[in-house]
This record gives structure tokens, sequence and C-alpha cells, in this order.
């Protein structure tokens, strides 16, 4: 398993280095913050539950980078560039690689989102995986980094939805 994993993360290093540059950063790190955008903007479509949509996905944000910070206490592995010997397309700040910060956070907001709003939070399933790519191609993640990210997220999110209120019956299209 170790092996298809380091396998699947080279393919993907190799193909982030045949992309320019640019679209790999954009996906890797600024991605992210256009997923918070329009989570804000989905946090305005739907008025009572916008609120809680909003909480929660904040609530299972922050929830998923404290488990993500124990995990890494616990468990450290280096980042895939510094152990394979390659460099990057960026440098991250954080030395640990698993499980992914910026596929937790995407993911925790984009599952949070999905429980009030379906459309908003399909939306942005899509900017998290795209975003949980980028991490890959720039060679600063490795698959499983990414897998045990979405993993932590939907977790987080689980139990952000069970602290904050039930989504009542309402139209999706709100």
């Amino acid at each position: 398993m170790v092996t298809l994993d380091i396998q699947l993360s080279q393919a993907l290093f190799e193909l982030g280095r045949m992309l320019p540059s640019q679209v790999v950063v954009f996906m890797s790190t600024y991605l992210l913050w256009i997923l918070i955008a329009a989570a804000l903007l989905a946090s305005r479509s739907c008025r009572f539950y916008a609120r809680f949509a909003f909480l929660s996905s904040l609530f299972a944000a922050a929830l998923g980078y404290v488990v993500n910070a124990i995990i890494g206490w616990l468990y450290f592995r280096p980042r895939p560039f510094e152990a394979l010997g390659f460099n990057p397309i960026h440098f991250p700040a954080t030395q640990k690689s698993f499980p992914s910060d910026h596929t937790t956070i995407a993911w925790a907001i984009a599952f949070s989102v999905f429980y009030y709003n379906r459309r908003w939070g399909l939306l942005l399933m899509l900017f998290a995986l795209c975003a949980s790519l980028g991490r890959m191609l720039a060679g600063v993640h490795y698959v499983s980094d990414v897998v045990g990210g979405i993993i932590v997220a939907g977790i987080a999110a689980f139990v952000a939805r069970s602290v904050l209120p039930k989504k009542k019956q309402q139209p999706d299209s709100c």
C-alpha cells in the first residue's frame, strides 16, 4: 500500500511539473481562499440556516485543524519533496505532511455547507477537490495525506453538524 501511495504521488508530482507553475500554485494555495469566499456567499443565500451553515463550516474547519495538529504531533511524516529529494513547485510553511491541513479545511467547509445547501456544497466540493489535487501536483503532499485530510474533514463536519441545529425541511433552492 505504501508503494502504491508513493507511485501515485510521484506520477502526480511529475504531472505537476508539466503544468504551468502558476496553475499549480493557484490550485494548491489560493483556491482555498476562493472556497472560503464562496462559503461566505453561500451563507447569504439562505436566511435562517445560512448562519448555521457558515458556523458549522468554521467549527468543522477549526476542529479538523486541531485534530490534524494532534495527528502530526503523534505521527510525523516528512513532506514528499524532503523524503524523495526533489524541488517542490512551492514551499509550504509547515513541516509535517500527514494529514493535509489545506485539504482538511477545504473539505470540512464543503461538507458542512453541503449539509445545509446541496448546490453550494457541491460547488465547494469541486473547489476542495481541485485544491486537494493542487497540493499533490505541487509535491507537498502524498495521496494518503490528502485522503487522511478528507477523512478528518468528514468526521469534523459530522461533529459540527451534531452540535449545531439540524436542518429542517426547506427547499434545496434557497
